[in-house]
């Protein structure tokens, strides 16, 4: 088995590792993860950089509860 069989083997199988389903996906699992942070990052920090659009102050600063300042937490 040459390298771009073994290449193309990962890649199929990993795409019936994603968690949401039992069924194949057409993106490999973490692409497909990915995409959904990607898209959840971008709706969560949408407020965040319309206002400091407004103030120019730099990076975005997300604040979030205190009980989460210390853990990593689902976006």
């Amino acid at each position: 088995m040459n390298v771009a069989e073994i290449l193309q083997n990962l890649t199929h199988s990993m795409c019936y590792v994603f968690g949401r389903t039992t069924n194949a996906v057409s993106l490999c699992a973490p692409a497909y993860y990915a995409d959904l942070v990607c898209g959840r990052a971008r709706c969560y920090l949408e407020r965040v950089t319309e206002d400091d659009e407004e103030e120019n102050s730099g990076p975005p600063s997300v604040k979030v509860h205190e009980n989460l300042e210390n853990d990593m937490f689902y976006i």
